[in-house]
């Protein structure tokens, strides 16, 4: 068909009818999933199935059972209808250890309205948060609740001018502009996480040069692989340690390997268990 050419009004009706019947069967909520869709569509995914370990801790310091208010299912379907009280949710643990199965186990496939990394008219999360603290702002300011209510990852780092990881540099912050916000603590064994950063993109050397606080400076007889080790097990225990010292928020600590992650992630938020995998894998690394 020529750019231009007139439509017949008949499958003007038919397309209009479909995406009506659509909108009804899905309640409105597959206008949740187009932005996340826009801001995915070139991603690669790939699922992975293994069990590293079973360690899955669910640290509440409140009375309630779950995150999710009455009734862990709306409508008959696997959304849930979150508890505003204590929003935002913003994932805390490092990139490569499981944010992009995060994002879509709440926007996708869990109907909630998420961000990942970027916020279209807004760019990078990571950097708008650290520019708005900067002019006296909430971090995220323009971000939350105006856009997304779930920030699946919040840090950038594209180069070494284009970096910045709020869930190390602005937890006082966070703490200060959303008290009762929920903390996710998304981790994996150390030794594959090192693997996995170093064979994406080369992140991990993207890591080192980022300038992070507390990131172990170099040092004789101590490899990047080491350094990166350290980094890693630090910011575990300095989230948990944060968590403890504010006890208005919830944490989620989770495996995200564990056999049990998509049952405790169910029960953390109402949100079906069968949403959970592994997704955005690495390729095989090539010699060129």
């Amino acid at each position: 068909m020529e750019w231009g050419a007139p439509q017949r009004p008949r499958r003007q009706h038919g397309r209009a009818l479909r995406l009506f019947l659509l909108l009804v069967i899905t309640g409105g909520s597959l206008l949740n999933f187009l932005p996340y869709w826009m801001l995915t569509r070139t991603q690669t995914t790939v699922r992975g199935t293994s069990v590293i370990s079973e360690d899955v801790n669910i640290i509440k310091h409140d009375n309630t059972k779950n995150f999710s208010k009455a009734g862990q299912r709306v409508n008959g379907s696997r959304y849930a209808t979150l508890d505003r009280s204590k929003l935002p949710i913003l994932v805390l643990g490092m990139p490569k250890s499981g944010t992009t199965s995060l994002n879509i186990f709440f926007g996708e496939c869990g109907g909630q309205r998420t961000r990942h990394q970027h916020i279209l008219g807004t760019g990078a999360i990571g950097m708008a948060m650290r520019e708005n603290v900067q002019r006296g702002k909430e971090p995220l300011q323009g971000m939350f609740p105006d856009v997304a209510d779930i920030f699946t990852q919040i840090d950038y780092n594209k180069s070494t001018r284009r970096c910045f990881y709020p869930q190390v540099e602005l937890l006082n912050e966070i703490h200060a502009a959303y008290p009762h916000a929920t903390f996710v603590l998304n981790r994996r064994n150390v030794t594959d996480w090192v693997s996995s950063v170093t064979r994406w993109r080369d992140m991990h050397r993207r890591i080192a040069r980022c300038n992070i606080t507390g990131f172990p400076a170099p040092s004789a007889g101590t490899s990047l692989d080491e350094r990166l080790e350290m980094f890693y097990e630090e910011h575990i225990r300095r989230v948990r340690d944060f968590a403890e010292r504010h006890p208005s928020h919830r944490l989620i600590d989770f495996d995200i390997y564990s056999e049990n992650a998509g049952r405790m992630l169910h029960d953390a938020f109402g949100i079906d268990e069968g949403c959970w995998g592994q997704r955005n894998a690495n390729p095989p690394k090539i010699k060129l």
